[in-house]
């Protein structure tokens, strides 16, 4: 493997560095309000590609057939099952009506709970209609996954021109609960006002409007809580993304230092870039996670790939003489890494991480962006690098998995992917994790709330508070706030949740202010392009 040196790019100070401690251990609406009209956007699902702008039915307005409602008026309805029989031949109307996208939610395949529905699929055929199944039983909810899916599908049909018609079989239910996230989706999500939009919307059915919809808690829990498409995605590139990246981590770092060490309850929560904290940093200058995550950068780009012994002695130029510190000495540094350190200069093997599972630390999952970023062309490379690259200093198996999962995220984030896709609890199917880490894989961050969540040193907690808040967050500023008001390890956690928010809102997401502040960015964002333009990037 290539070897390179460090770049000319050190600050050299004496001073000894200061050392960090990673400690750690092991309902039912009442009453109906009108529905307003507003503009609706459409926005990128994934890759799409959405600019129309539409505008929700007026309230009471009726539906295009019995038992239907219009939601964008002459593109978009909903309701209930389109039977093609007798004199209530609702599919025959929708058909003659123009609609040419039937997304299907009920089971009405043979043996399914819906199997005694009459098909109407021969008929949409021959009309020139496509049907589009997402079966989901009748009272319950899609996964999130399938959600996903089933919104993309309307937003495509829409991008494509069609008229689009959502049913189950009554059109309350599970067509309540879609219909609900979908407008969640479109910036409908302000408190609970978009309930009165959707009891608004469905008075425009005569015979069922004023029945409730959805139907049960869970589907109630499931279009209150999902996320609003970030407006940021929408013209967000591949650079923006790269960029955004690298400056969140450091932002999310220059953020939490604030309130480092200090244990929930005992502070005010914090609302903007400020500096203090128990290293007195000027608000922009950031810590150990932002120094190690660079040095990490060089290396991989000087080198032209993943050298370990190139990164120790970053690592090293770091620990003992500022190299690439943001006050051009090194602070804040974890007993873990530096006994790793330590140990490389004694034995000059890199692979110097304590596999002690006592030292699950998050000292390897706070600077790991750059292996993500140089291998984003190559998802099963970057996890292996990943892997790799806290071996170096952290070589417990959580820690170890906690940076191959997080990468598989990153790279997902680098690539455009939806923010609901990247969270699905499937991301990680192909992944053989530990329990802790396969446990935070599968969803634990988005049922769990303080004191549960917390800003710990220890990995998995680390990992969970970071995506807790990507999850809660409507955009980067929020999220990174709910992440480094959790106390305690804030820098670090910030810097966790800096890497994925700032992929996903791209480099313009970041408030200006704070990307303004930021030290050193000029040569953080030449890392980022560099990253990019690397061969492996994609």
């Amino acid at each position: 493997m290539t070897q390179c040196r460090g770049s000319s790019m050190n600050r050299p100070a004496p001073l000894p560095p200061a050392r960090k401690r990673e400690a750690f251990s092991g309902g039912r609406r009442h009453g109906f309000r009108p529905a307003a009209a507003g503009i609706v956007r459409y926005l990128p699902a994934g890759r799409l590609r959405m600019s129309e702008m539409f505008e929700l039915a007026a309230g009471k307005t009726r539906g295009p057939v019995s038992r239907s409602y219009w939601i964008v008026e002459g593109r978009l309805a909903a309701g209930a099952y389109p039977d093609p029989r007798g004199a209530g031949n609702r599919a025959g109307g929708l058909l003659d009506a123009g609609f040419d996208l039937f997304i299907n939610l009920t089971e009405d395949l043979p043996g399914g709970g819906d199997d005694h529905l009459s098909r109407y699929d021969g008929r949409a055929a021959e009309r020139g209609a496509i049907v589009h199944r997402f079966p989901v039983a009748d009272m319950d909810i899609p996964t999130e996954a399938l959600m996903e899916r089933i919104l993309d599908g309307i937003d495509r049909g829409l991008d494509e021109g069609r008229r689009v018609y959502v049913h189950c079989w009554g059109g309350l239910g599970r067509t309540g609960v879609v219909v609900g996230c979908w407008l969640v989706r479109h910036g409908h999500a302000r408190g609970k006002d978009f309930e009165g939009i959707l009891d608004g919307l469905r008075l425009g059915d005569r015979e069922g409007g004023r029945r409730e919809s959805p139907q049960t808690p869970a589907q109630f829990r499931m279009m209150r809580g999902w996320p609003q498409r970030s407006p940021a995605k929408s013209g967000t590139t591949r650079q923006d993304r790269f960029r955004g990246c690298l400056l969140g981590l450091a932002a999310g770092d220059a953020l939490g230092t604030t309130l480092e060490f200090r244990s929930p309850g005992t502070f005010e929560a914090i609302d903007d870039m400020v500096g203090g904290g128990p290293f007195r940093l000027r608000a922009g200058e950031w810590t150990d996670d932002t120094s190690m995550a660079l040095c990490l950068a060089a290396s991989l780009t000087e080198c032209g790939g993943f050298d370990a012994r190139d990164q120790m002695e970053r690592y090293v130029r770091w620990f003992r003489e500022g190299y690439f510190s943001s006050t051009g000495r090194c602070f804040d540094i974890g007993n873990t890494t530096a006994d790793a350190l330590m140990r490389f200069e004694r034995s000059g093997d890199p692979v110097a991480g304590s596999t002690d599972p006592r030292s699950a630390g998050n000292g390897s999952l706070m600077r790991l962006a750059p292996a993500a970023m140089f291998y984003a062309g190559h998802t099963a490379a970057a996890v292996a690098m990943a892997g790799e690259s806290s071996r170096t200093t952290h070589g417990a198996e959580e820690a170890i998995d906690a940076c191959r999962y997080f990468a598989a995220l990153l790279v997902r984030a680098l690539n455009g992917e939806s923010k609901q896709r990247l969270l699905a609890a499937d991301t990680a199917a192909d992944l053989a994790l530990s329990p802790a880490i396969a446990q935070v894989a599968a969803g634990s961050f988005k049922k769990r709330e303080p004191p549960e969540i917390q800003g710990s040193g220890y990995v998995v907690k680390a990992l969970e508070a970071a995506l807790w808040a990507f999850h809660r967050g409507q955009d980067f500023r929020s999220g990174a706030l709910l992440a480094v008001n959790l106390g305690d390890d804030a820098d670090t956690t910030g810097a966790i949740y800096g890497q994925i928010a700032g992929a996903h809102y791209g480099a313009d997401g970041i408030p200006a202010a704070w990307r303004q502040r930021l030290a050193m960015r000029d040569e953080i964002e030449s890392l980022a392009d560099r990253l990019l333009a690397g061969p492996d990037s994609g």
